[in-house]
């Protein structure tokens, strides 16, 4: 928090944050325990994995003097488990100090084989019916073993799937369903990519039911789909990398013009992954070999321009001289990353792709429509995420700016910062429920002054719940960050969430 007044009220707030440090709502609730070890990094910054291994994603980074939990070891005691920020993350014992005793710690099975909390596999062959349903109106997606984006895919389920939900991850943010037989795990994207027919996410039990048996692979031959249909997936490929090649590229014109400084470095964009056909999609189309061949070169140049932001951000924050060496090949890549999309791009229209919609299944009746709010339309949508969470992160702290109403109340508050951290006032935040999507709230930045200059305040309910809310940052009516999902822990004393978004990149 900055600018905090009173001054009883700063004391009050640093009290709270040295004794929750970074440790929030853990995403399994099973392995919540306090050992009372911790871990921070030997050196500047260190990379967070979604796995004990090197070749796993990155979910983010630590700082050095960031302290956190350590909630178990890997098999080969290498790799520590750490709840980062609310989510499970792994980081090699190489480049860490710990602190406690390291032997109390259990080994940590990595979340690679299926969900089994001790009683049976929570994904696998079942007919069981859920106490929800859902509809996927937007797009398809992938059925993993868990709720995590590093369990196994078991199948992809096709969009207009109508779906039975059978329970939920503890902050609502992975949904088990039933697709065909098999239970499985899908991201909890809300509205639109969600359409709730009956029930919602607080009904549903927590870790969902048992499966009869493990899950595996539901077999496919041939190829998957037709060749406008894998050349449409393409394109909409394409279009989400690019929109990922814009926000690096906004980065390194900020380096470029000299404005780049350590904000830059508080959230991770990730590695783009490459796109892998079928094998009976290449045998069936060889055709689409050099549409794929460019895209993946696409793919492959915005990585190298997103290792060199991170060397960049390495550089920066060791304060180490030469970082401006890197704007040269990082833009050259960006320029070859585009060339790589567009010439896929190109490519897909000359095999006489048609631009029409994706028409609807044999026999399908459409729902009727759910009013919602949707003042911005996606023309509105900026091309970079000109804002981020202070740290990544949202804090879940006890409310201070109503001390007469006490656990009677639940909502979130902050402030909102520019690239060299002066208040920036007459921003709109806007709330959107994803356990009720009627839910949509606003506020102005400096409407709330409890929190500083900037700061602002919406109220979510009269106590304490598991509900959760997406919020995103607006100026006139232009979305300017990213929506970020906040989910409540049902808690007395940590029912205010405190979000504040830092500017990372020039607004244009």
């Amino acid at each position: 928090m900055r600018n905090l007044k009173p001054v009883l009220q700063l004391a009050v707030l640093l009290a709270v944050l040295a004794a929750l440090t970074v440790a929030l709502f853990p995403r399994d609730l099973s392995r919540a325990q306090d050992f009372g070890v911790t871990l921070t990094p030997n050196r500047e910054r260190i990379n967070v994995r979604i796995a004990p291994a090197l070749g796993h994603e990155v979910i983010g980074s630590l700082l050095r003097g960031q302290v956190v939990n350590v909630t178990g070891h890997s098999p080969n005691n290498r790799w520590l488990r750490i709840d980062f920020f609310g989510r499970e993350g792994w980081v090699e014992k190489t480049v860490v100090d710990v602190s406690g005793n390291p032997d109390v710690l259990p080994v940590g099975d990595p979340p690679i084989a299926p969900l089994d909390l001790g009683d049976g596999p929570r994904a696998g062959v079942s007919n069981a019916v859920g106490g929800g349903t859902i509809r996927l109106p937007q797009s398809g997606m992938r059925l993993r073993a868990g709720p995590s984006e590093a369990y196994f895919m078991i199948a992809n389920v096709p969009r207009y799937e109508i779906l039975a939900v059978t329970g939920r991850s503890p902050d609502g943010q992975w949904l088990q369903v039933q697709f065909r037989g098999t239970l499985g795990w899908i991201g909890n994207l809300g509205q639109p990519f969600i359409e709730w027919r009956g029930g919602g996410v607080d009904s549903l039990p927590v870790w969902g039911v048992v499966a009869d048996a493990p899950p595996v692979n539901i077999p496919h031959t041939g190829p998957s789909a037709t060749r406008d249909a894998l050349m449409t997936a393409m394109l909409l490929h394409i279009d989400m990398s690019i929109n990922r090649l814009d926000i690096i590229n906004g980065i390194w014109n900020t380096i470029a013009i000299g404005q780049g400084n350590r904000y830059l470095c508080v959230f991770d964009i990730g590695i783009l992954q490459p796109y892998i056909p079928r094998e009976g999609d290449l045998i069936q189309y060889p055709e689409l070999d050099p549409v794929i061949a460019a895209l993946n070169e696409g793919l492959e140049e915005s990585n190298a321009a997103i290792d060199r932001w991170h060397q960049w951000c390495n550089t920066i924050l060791a304060n180490y001289p030469g970082g401006e060496i890197l704007v040269a090949p990082a833009l050259e890549n960006i320029a070859n990353a585009r060339q790589g999309f567009e010439s896929a791009r190109a490519q897909i229209w000359a095999l006489g792709l048609q631009p029409t919609p994706t028409p609807l299944p044999p026999a399908f009746t459409p729902a009727a429509p759910i009013a919602t709010v949707t003042p911005h339309s996606l023309a509105n949508l900026p091309d970079l995420q000109a804002f981020t969470l202070e740290g990544n992160r949202v804090l879940y702290v006890p409310q201070f700016t109503h001390p007469e109403l006490g656990c009677a109340w639940q909502g979130i508050g902050g402030q909102v910062f520019g690239m060299n951290g002066e208040p920036l006032i007459g921003f709109t935040i806007r709330v959107e429920g994803v356990t009720d999507p009627s839910l949509v709230l606003t506020t102005v930045s400096g409407a709330q002054t409890a929190y500083g200059t900037s700061g602002w305040e919406i109220k979510l309910a009269d106590g304490p719940n598991s509900h959760v809310y997406r919020v995103t940052l607006f100026q006139n009516d232009r979305r300017v960050s990213d929506p970020r999902q906040i989910a409540f822990p049902n808690d007395c004393g940590r029912n205010l969430g405190l979000v504040n978004f830092v500017q990372i990149t020039p607004l244009q």
